[in-house]
């Protein structure tokens, strides 16, 4: 009786998920047909397979797969033309599920935050960020630095916008939350609060900072170079100025030095990056970390052979049988059983 009445709620279960799917895929076609296969990317036939393999791969539902994918379909759609990205969506959305497994942050907190940063981040052409190679930094980064991704992917996504404009790489970036989580012990958020505040200070302070390298004999050599970095808007390189030539500074010179960006509170998070100097030279160099690419492929592979994993992908391919049930006219009959069974 236990299993029959199991398959029976799971049954039900099937039914209400596999209605939900049904509203978002009318809303996905409608969308399909306004925007053009051509301009999607990919067919609508396809699209869905798509999602029923990721559903079942990630083990999570295919209504909530397909209602991440209509978000980002938005979020990656031509600039000019408006037209929705639904091969984009589909490729990205599995990144973004498979990091939400791993990571046990809420979904759309990850799809906003994946999204910020990929945004931000565009290469010369305007193509956004790939998820697949931000899930590889912050993998790597993990490894390398021993903090914890999600509180880096909070810290970069917060500063994103802000790191770009003030030249900074999206690896510069998260290596230098990486760099001040491991010093400080900070969340993500309260890093990119007071980051937020340097950084930009530190630009604003460009003249009184070219003053102060001006005034040590040890320095002076470096002056000239780090108003040039400020001036062509590469903060990147005036950072990598300052740590690299913080030890030369006397006392006096340091303690003005936390003034001008910004005060104490501030001055902390930036002296954990001026104390690990090592690792803050390593980050800002473009070749100074490892190799990350497949990162994240390996956590995931290693996150698929728990009972976990595989309790849901099961159950997923089971929905998924459910719903091409539903499909082919059998969902009265699933009705009727989860109603018999109450």
């Amino acid at each position: 009786g236990g299993l029959l009445y199991g398959a029976i709620n799971l049954g039900g279960d099937v039914l209400r998920q596999s209605t939900e799917l049904q509203q978002q895929l009318a809303l996905i076609r409608t969308q399909f047909e306004q925007t053009g296969e051509a301009a999607a990317g990919i067919s609508f036939d396809q699209y869905r397979r798509e999602l029923a393999k990721t559903s079942v791969d990630t083990g999570v539902a295919a209504d909530e797969v397909a209602n991440v994918q209509r978000q980002l379909a938005g979020a990656f759609s031509d600039p000019e033309t408006g037209a929705l990205n639904f091969q984009r969506a589909s490729d990205e959305g599995k990144v973004a599920l498979r990091y939400s497994k791993v990571s046990n942050l809420p979904l759309q907190e990850i799809t906003d935050s994946y999204t910020a940063v990929s945004l931000a981040f565009r290469d010369d052409a305007g193509v956004p960020l790939g998820f697949e190679k931000i899930a590889d930094l912050l993998t790597m980064l993990e490894n390398r630095f021993g903090v914890l991704g999600p509180e880096i992917l909070k810290f970069t996504a917060d500063l994103a916008p802000l790191g770009k404009e003030l030249g900074f790489t999206a690896e510069q970036l998260a290596g230098l939350g990486a760099v001040a989580q491991k010093a400080s012990g900070k969340s993500g958020q309260v890093l990119a609060e007071q980051l937020g505040r340097i950084l930009p200070q530190m630009k604003e302070k460009s003249s009184e900072l070219f003053d102060l390298f001006n005034q040590n004999a040890a320095t002076r050599p470096e002056a000239n170079g780090l108003l040039e970095a400020f001036a062509s808007g590469d903060s990147a390189k005036a950072l990598e100025i300052l740590v690299r030539n913080y030890k030369l500074l006397d006392d006096a010179q340091r303690n003005t030095l936390a003034n001008l960006v910004g005060g104490s509170r501030q001055a902390a998070t930036f002296y954990a990056l001026l104390d690990q100097s090592a690792d803050t030279l390593r980050v800002l160099d473009p070749n100074g970390l490892p190799d990350d690419s497949g990162a994240f492929d390996r956590r995931w592979q290693s996150y698929k052979e728990t009972v976990t994993a595989n309790v849901e992908q099961m159950r997923r391919a089971v929905e998924e049988l459910g719903q091409s049930l539903f499909e082919a006219g059998l969902g009265d009959a699933l009705a009727g059983m989860a109603a018999g069974a109450k």
